[in-house]
């Protein structure tokens, strides 16, 4: 794991200029590509001088270890189309922009060029720039294809030829042009109709429903793949800022958050006013492998919140993401919530801060599907994305079985052998509710629905919540759905809920879940 400190002959404005394209529209809705410029720029500004292939594939795209460059040309193709969505913000959001970042072909290293007046007169145009954009994406492809079964190293696209006469290359842009709007416009009218004919499905762009949320040690803002926006770090005194390169973080759909932090002996003094909140912190080792290495105190308002936490173990291994949530938070007299890390051994560390708005002293319900992004129902009642996973896989029913009239959280599953452990406040007791719905094994004729196809136990916390369930089985109605709800479920000391769904014939599969505090109920006198 190699750990990065900010250098101090970084100029400003190539920082501003990286933080700049990264938060800009085209970038956040290209979070890979986003994922592989920051890594490429932050190689460069440290002074690195080459990033191999295989580096950017197993520690940014999520590649295993036996990734082989020679057969398989991924890398190359996501480079290729960054440098298209690179000269695609400068012709559009970033074209007022005196400072510049390109990726030269052939070159794996970004530069940061100053563009000035003549030489953007003098600059060659787009495709002699870029000139691997004179490949379609299906020619790049069989490009790679060929390379790969002929054993050679992929070739980056020749030199351009020779300029063409002026007038004639206006000519071919003005046709290119007008192509490219007629297709703009047919596909911009096929999406307004697809998304008008739309109730409650698609989430919404940006999610406000925090009071706060903060991204320790980002130096931007980040909106992750789910919608929420994390501010960059602040409000906090001692420590120092990290980034850790995490290509995957177990739990968590987006690493992003969880590869940088604050470690050290620091503190948090979060102004805001005067009421209940929920703060959920969130944590991820990325630096020690194995349990006892780690463990520090965190203090709210000065009261204890945690002794001796062992992140690795709370998770239940390295690079797994794990949380915790406090209730009832409320500032202190001068109007701030004081949030106090202190290592015990090694050094304390954070990796993010989400404060919402409270429900008193009992946890906020937690309504969460299977899906990527947030999901809002027809009362606008918000559902979480999936998160706490693992292990199975997700699976977008929709594209599968279009015939099928699936609605709402029911679109999604996660199946195979997998659990959760969702961070729950402890020592109190919570209902749970799980949402079922078999699309895979229901999608036949009816008169050649069988039940039998498909059995899985789930247990939670270590005891047994349904035994060999079969969901065709058990449904009442034609769209074979099933809801089984639990109460008086406690939680693990540690704070979790831990639902393990076990595959006994075929896969195992849920499409979501709700999990809520149950009041206390009082001694009987």
């Amino acid at each position: 794991m190699i750990e990065t400190q900010p250098n101090s002959e970084i100029t400003c404005a190539e920082r501003a200029e990286l933080d700049a394209v990264l938060a800009s529209e085209l970038f956040r809705r290209a979070p890979t590509l986003a994922r592989i410029l920051e890594y490429l720029c932050e190689g460069q500004l440290r002074g690195e001088t080459f990033i191999k292939e295989y580096e950017i594939a197993t520690e940014v795209m999520g590649r295993n270890g036996d990734f082989d460059p020679q057969q398989d040309g991924s890398v190359r193709v996501n480079l290729h189309h960054l440098r298209k969505k690179l000269k695609q913000f400068y012709d559009t959001e970033g074209t007022d922009h005196s400072l510049r970042i390109t990726l030269p072909i052939g070159q794996n290293l970004p530069s940061f060029v100053v563009q000035t007046p003549e030489s953007k007169d003098n600059a060659p145009s787009g495709d002699e720039t870029f000139n691997d954009t004179s490949l379609t994406s299906g020619q790049l492809e069989e490009t790679i294809h060929d390379a790969s079964h002929t054993g050679q190293e992929f070739a980056e696209p020749s030199a351009p030829e020779p300029a063409k006469p002026a007038v004639h290359r206006f000519n071919l842009y003005v046709a290119i042009s007008f192509f490219i709007l007629c297709i703009t416009l047919v596909g911009s009218a096929a999406t307004w109709f697809i998304l008008s004919r739309q109730t409650h499905t698609s989430p919404r762009p940006v999610m406000t429903d925090a009071t706060i949320r903060i991204g320790c040690g980002l130096s931007h803002p980040y909106q992750d793949t789910s919608g929420r926006i994390w501010s960059p770090d602040g409000n906090f005194h001692g420590g120092k800022a990290f980034y850790r390169k995490l290509v995957q973080v177990e739990g968590a759909a987006d690493p992003t958050i969880y590869q940088t932090g604050r470690e050290g002996n620091f503190s948090y003094d979060i102004p805001l006013p005067n009421a209940s909140y929920e703060l959920h912190l969130y944590f991820a080792e990325s630096f020690v492998h194995g349990e006892g290495f780690r463990a520090m105190n965190i203090t709210i308002n000065g009261k204890r919140a945690e002794q001796m936490l062992d992140v690795t173990s709370d998770a239940g291994g390295f690079g797994i993401a794990t949380g915790k949530v406090y209730t009832g938070v409320h500032p202190a007299d001068d109007g701030k919530i004081h949030l106090q890390f202190s290592g015990v051994t090694l050094s304390a560390f954070l990796n993010a801060i989400e404060i919402l708005p409270g429900n008193g002293d009992t946890m906020r319900p937690l309504r969460q599907t299977t899906a990527t992004t947030f999901y809002f129902d027809p009362q606008d009642t918000v559902w979480s994305p999936d998160a706490w996973f693992h292990g199975g896989r997700l699976s977008r029913l929709t594209e599968l079985f279009p015939e099928l009239p699936l609605e709402g959280f029911y679109q999604n599953e996660r199946f195979g052998n997998f659990s959760y452990a969702i961070p729950v406040p402890p020592n109190r007791t919570y209902s749970i509710t799980l949402y079922f719905q078999d699309a895979w094994f229901s999608h036949a004729p009816k008169e050649k629905i069988s039940t039998g196809k498909r059995r899985f136990d789930v247990t939670c916390n270590g005891k047994e919540l349904i035994k060999q369930l079969d969901i065709l089985e058990e449904a009442t109605s034609g769209s074979f759905q099933v809801t089984k709800h639990f109460t008086g479920v406690a939680s693990t000391s540690q704070g979790k809920i831990l639902l393990n769904f076990v595959p006994s014939q075929n896969y195992a599969m849920i499409n979501a879940m709700v999990i809520e505090e149950e009041p206390l109920v009082p001694p009987a006198e």
